[in-house]
């Protein structure tokens, strides 16, 4: 399997540029054209003519499409990409001063990257109440300017120019013109900053005053939720983390990694109390059981192993013909379902291990599991771009229920409300989106949450149901308010 990751920032911001379709040539104006972004987070006014386009956070302007397909910004043209606040740690990562000053200290060497040996001093500006800093420098491609407003309570807007060697002069006062006339409201509840690589798990706290999220940077992040600061970090594995499971009783939290071991934790302190060691490969997703007895750990060598975690054994192994991304306990813990790469979820007893049933209808890669807390439905999230939500039977059957479709991506991870009554998911298109059950067999789109600027890895609601954690491939945590 091939990794999608971001590219280095300096190249990215040119391959956004360049990969616009073609247009007509358009000319700069005044700023009488109004934009909103997808989620409604964030407006601003632009020149009249300007092309504007937005993809996962990040909104792009120019004033000549057209013209950027050339290898370098041509004569006359400017090209402006804006980043909402939840996009910036997947660009710059992270940043410890979030000051305007510092950050955009910060984007421009990232930008640079290498050509030059010191950056210049940041200009100061003030947008009304609003601080505002900028720098603009040369570089091998042309000019490149940098500009970060504070727009209240941590937020901080950040935009990205590119324009042709020595001519960046006379778009800085309309670039500054757009960026003072931003308004930002958050759909979100908050950001959770601070890893330094992809985030691939989060569960809640039973209390849901904490939240937990693994990192391919190998830690376990701890973080308090009423004030987004991370409580601890758990120097956890040596290798990316993939799998992050609480055991039912709050007490212990499993983390699984492609170093190919699986740890438990005190989930109250980060003490290590021991340590699994399966004989597979990497290791994909850990879930306990509903009595916190067993652990399942799906594996990259198309295993999956069911631990006794009371004296650390093997009670079965539970061949696939593919990679397991996802597994799921049913609620009452007598069924393990596991999702695979062959695209078949498979429901396994937990008291003989034997398969009992094969559901089909997925046509690639299944990443994502979830049962839904009452027990009367399964969820399978899939690259294929769907949700399957399958209604289990008093007699244990399996049975379609519903196709859900929006995302434009691959779907990474799924879960329920704990009322059984909202289905939440990720994707690779960068949204979370979420469905109500209608009580018929029918679901409803009620929200698609834009924020995160890449990869939505994984899902989680909050215990009471009122927040909707996910992680991304951006280096972030997003909590939600949970939409009515």
């Amino acid at each position: 399997m091939v990794s999608k990751r971001l590219a280095p920032v300096s190249v990215l911001v040119v391959l956004l540029l360049l990969s616009l379709a073609p247009l007509a040539v358009l000319a700069q104006g005044s700023l009488d054209e109004e934009f909103v972004s997808s989620s409604g987070s964030l407006s601003f006014s632009y020149p009249d003519g300007w092309t504007v386009m937005e993809e996962g956070g990040q909104v792009m302007l120019t004033n000549d499409v057209a013209a950027l397909e050339a290898n370098e910004p041509p004569p006359g043209v400017v090209a402006v990409i804006i980043l909402e606040p939840s996009a910036l740690g997947g660009i710059i990562g992270s940043v410890q001063d979030m000051t305007p000053e510092a950050t955009v200290a910060v984007l421009i060497e990232s930008l640079a990257a290498g050509e030059m040996e010191a950056v210049p001093a940041p200009k100061s500006l003030s947008f009304g109440d609003r601080a505002a800093a900028s720098i603009t420098v040369t570089l091998s491609l042309g000019d490149v300017m940098g500009l970060v407003v504070d727009m209240g309570d941590g937020n901080l807007l950040t935009v990205a120019a590119i324009a042709a060697a020595g001519e960046m002069a006379q778009f800085e006062s309309t670039i500054e013109a757009i960026a003072e006339s931003a308004q930002y409201a958050p759909v979100w509840h908050m950001i959770l900053s601070g890893h330094e690589d992809w985030v691939n798990g989060v569960v809640f706290s039973l209390d849901g005053t904490l939240l937990y999220s693994a990192s391919d940077d190998g830690t376990v992040r701890v973080w308090d939720v009423a004030t987004g600061e991370a409580a601890q970090v758990i120097e956890a594995h040596s290798g990316y983390i993939y799998g992050l499971a609480l055991s039912p009783d709050g007490t212990r939290l499993a983390s699984g990694a492609d170093d190919y071991l699986v740890k438990l934790w005190d989930a109250a302190t980060g003490e290590a109390l021991a340590t699994i060691e399966p004989e597979t490969g990497g290791i994909r997703v850990l879930n306990f059981s509903p009595d916190g007895t067993l652990l399942a750990i799906g594996t990259d060598s198309s295993m999956v192993q069911v631990w006794d975690v009371a004296d650390n054994t093997a009670r079965f192994s539970l061949e696939h013909p593919d990679w397991v991304r996802g597994l799921a306990f049913s609620p009452d813990g007598a069924l393990l379902a596991t999702g695979d790469d062959d695209g078949t979820a498979r429901v396994w007893d937990m008291a003989t291990g034997e398969l009992l049933a094969e559901l089909t209808g997925h046509s690639d890669y299944i990443r994502g599991l979830a049962f839904s807390p009452d027990g009367t439905m399964f969820a399978t999230a899939s690259d294929d771009q769907t949700v399957r939500v399958w209604q289990v039977g008093a007699d244990g059957t399996f049975a379609e229920l519903a196709v859900l479709s929006g995302h434009t991506d691959w779907v990474n991870a799924v879960a329920f409300s704990p009322d059984s009554t909202l289905i939440a998911s990720g994707s690779d298109d960068a949204s979370v989106r979420v469905w109500r059950y209608n009580g018929d067999g029918s679901f409803s789109e009620i929200a698609v949450l834009s924020g995160h600027s890449d990869y939505v890895n994984a899902v989680a609601f909050s215990p009471d149901g009122t927040l909707i954690a996910s992680g991304s491939e951006d280096d972030s945590v997003i909590l939600w308010n949970t939409p009515e």
